[in-house]
């Protein structure tokens, strides 16, 4: 692939139907829909023993054409009035955005039928994030012919709104008291990393359960089209580390993307066997904590059995990969720059999968070419 500036272009922010509504994307005839799940094969013990594990699920994908109504698009969330009693601390003003926002997806449309499989990609967001928040993204990538699975975990994200329609807001408390705990006085350095890389096995076994779902509502919801055999999985912060374990707890999963998410417990020790990129922010070297980063990265890297990337982007920091704060700003120069990391993400996203799931020798990712020379782009190549 030739990487090209394409922000002026295709993935620029799209004028929608509403005034003032944008969102970062150039899809163009793709189908949305939701689902909500409960895994009663696992309980969530940390936060109870009748706390079973559950997601929603956002699914983008290459869709037939629309009729009538069905061309409407739908809302970013199309939840989001059902949610907000049980949810704390959002200012009115972003309620209030938030609510006007339109995708460039249509929800009930038909899988497209210009191919037999289309392959398929799994998606966790952040910690408190939500998968709305990369619709520009997962709809680019359901442009390029890919089904794009959004995540929302129970208690991780959000909020979810589960199988019985109730509300179940974010829920932190085994982050924070995790942080609360000294080190060493309380805990090891080792001892947390295991204790984190604990928590984030959930969040990857949570992964592996919508896989195993998807296999069930393949032909009835999907006529057959997904390819479940060779599927990526890719994601925000604790969202990434989760992509990296559902990885190794499943072989289905073929390559895996971290944004910018800092891996525990078995992950960190062993790497994953799949190829694999990081997208991260190029920071100052010259700082300590930094490069104390930059060498686990590296270290993390040479452990992947797979070839393995990191891709430093100037000027970003670790809530670039989220597409909120562009949708939230109303100052185009101020979103100009944040438009650019994004569109910069998109383009190494879609070559890596491109080449990892469908076989693309033409592709390459050793080069930033086109993008910027300040973008850095490191490769350790596995023969």
């Amino acid at each position: 692939m030739n990487y090209t500036r394409t922000s002026k272009c295709a993935f620029v922010l799209l004028l929608l139907l509403l005034s003032g509504v944008v969102i970062p994307s150039y899809a163009q005839g793709n189908g949305v829909r939701s689902f909500a799940w409960t895994d009663k094969s696992r309980t969530d013990t940390f936060y109870g023993k009748d706390e079973y594990r559950e997601v929603s699920v956002t699914v983008w994908y290459p869709a037939e054409a629309c009729e009538g109504k069905q061309c409407e698009y739908a809302p970013l969330i199309s939840d989001l009035d059902k949610a907000l009693p049980k949810l704390n601390g959002v200012p009115e003003e972003t309620i209030e955005k938030l609510r006007t926002l339109r995708s460039k997806s249509r929800a009930g449309l038909k899988v497209s039928k210009k191919r037999d499989k289309y392959p398929v990609l799994l998606f966790s967001p952040s910690l408190g994030g939500h998968t709305a928040f990369h619709t520009g993204l997962a709809e680019a990538l359901a442009d390029l012919g890919y089904v794009v699975v959004g995540v929302n975990h129970k208690f991780e994200s959000w909020y979810i709104i589960n199988e019985e329609g109730r509300v179940v807001p974010e829920n932190h408390r085994f982050h924070d008291e995790l942080k609360e705990l000294r080190i060493p006085e309380d805990i090891t350095d080792d001892e947390y990393r295991e204790k984190r890389g604990e928590r984030l096995r959930i969040l990857g076994e949570d992964l592996i359960f919508v896989l195993n779902k998807l296999g069930e509502l393949n032909q009835p919801e999907f006529d057959g089209r997904l390819e479940l055999s060779s599927v990526g999985a890719f994601g925000h912060s604790v969202g990434g580390a989760a992509a990296m374990e559902a990885a190794n707890l499943d072989k289905r999963i073929t390559a895996v993307i971290n944004f910018d998410g800092t891996p525990s417990g078995q992950v960190l020790r062993e790497g994953i066997k799949q190829p694999f990129m990081m997208i991260e922010d190029k920071k100052d070297l010259t700082q300590p904590g930094n490069q104390i980063q930059f060498d686990r990265r590296r270290d993390l890297c040479e452990k992947v059995a797979g070839d393995c990337y990191r891709v430093l982007i100037p000027g970003a920091d670790h809530n670039s990969f989220s597409e909120f704060r562009v949708l939230m700003d109303v100052d185009d120069r101020k979103r100009e720059p944040m438009v650019a990391i994004l569109e910069t993400t998109r383009l190494f996203v879609g070559t890596f999968f491109d080449k990892y799931l469908k076989g693309r020798e033409d592709v390459s990712l050793k080069s930033a070419e086109g993008i910027g020379t300040d973008v850095q782009v490191i490769v350790h190549k596995k023969r």
